[in-house]
């Protein structure tokens, strides 16, 4: 696979949304050219994500679902659930892989 060859790029931002990138591009140790290229790559890695989410069958996310909510249990019987949506675990990862 060829190596990417950078180029330049000058775009025009809100003010305020340079100073988030500012901001987040200080707290991940990383310039703000990095910063950037970094949230564009995960954009686009949520958009191939949610695209494979939209072919699941409805019986295979209700099992998803099933086991997502007991997981979910689980941590709030051990007082470790925190606000939001918690991230899946393993558990549910090597479910989908069985049954394909």
């Amino acid at each position: 696979m060829e190596k990417d060859i950078e180029v330049q790029s000058n775009l025009k931002i809100p003010k305020s949304l340079k100073e988030k990138l500012k901001a987040a591009a200080k707290e991940n140790h990383r310039s703000m050219t990095a910063e950037v290229v970094a949230r564009l790559e995960k954009s686009f890695k949520d958009e191939q994500s949610d695209a494979l989410v939209d072919d699941v069958p409805p019986e295979q996310m209700l099992k998803i679902f099933d086991i997502f909510r007991q997981e979910l249990e689980e941590k709030i019987k051990r007082g470790e659930a925190g606000k939001g949506i918690p991230k899946l675990s393993r558990k549910l990862s090597s479910s989908n892989k069985d049954e394909e």
